[in-house]
C-alpha cells in the first residue's frame, strides 16, 4: 500500500484543489521520469459500477490489485475547440482535461 495512504485526519488537512482518492489500483506505468498510476474506484450512481482516474506520481505508489487511499491535488486546463463536421459544424466546444498527482 502506498505511503501517501490516508490517515485519519488527512482528510481535514485537505488544502483548495485537493481529494482524497479510495480504490484499487488497476494498472501502472512509467513514462520518463513520472509513474502513471490507474485506479478503479466505485461510482455513487448507479450508472457504471467503476469509474477509473489516473494519477501521476515522481515514485510508484503500488502495484496492481493493491489498495490505494492518498491525497492528490487536482490540476487541469481549457479544452476549447471547433466541431468541424456534421450538423453542428462551426460550433465551439468549451469542455476541461484534468490530471491529478499526488499531493507531497
Amino acid at each position: 500500500m502506498s505511503d501517501q495512504q490516508a490517515v485519519p485526519g488527512q482528510m481535514a488537512k485537505m488544502k483548495p484543489n485537493q481529494a482524497y482518492i479510495k480504490g484499487e489500483i488497476d494498472g501502472v506505468r512509467k513514462y520518463d521520469s513520472d509513474w502513471y498510476t490507474r485506479v478503479k474506484v466505485p461510482q455513487e450512481r448507479g450508472d457504471y459500477r467503476f469509474a477509473y482516474i489516473e494519477i501521476r506520481s515522481k515514485q510508484k505508489i503500488g502495484a496492481m490489485g493493491e489498495e490505494f487511499a492518498g491525497l492528490v491535488d487536482v490540476a487541469g486546463m481549457r479544452n476549447d475547440f471547433e466541431l468541424k463536421n456534421g450538423p453542428n459544424a462551426g460550433e465551439i466546444v468549451r469542455s476541461a482535461t484534468n490530471w491529478l498527482t499526488i499531493a507531497e
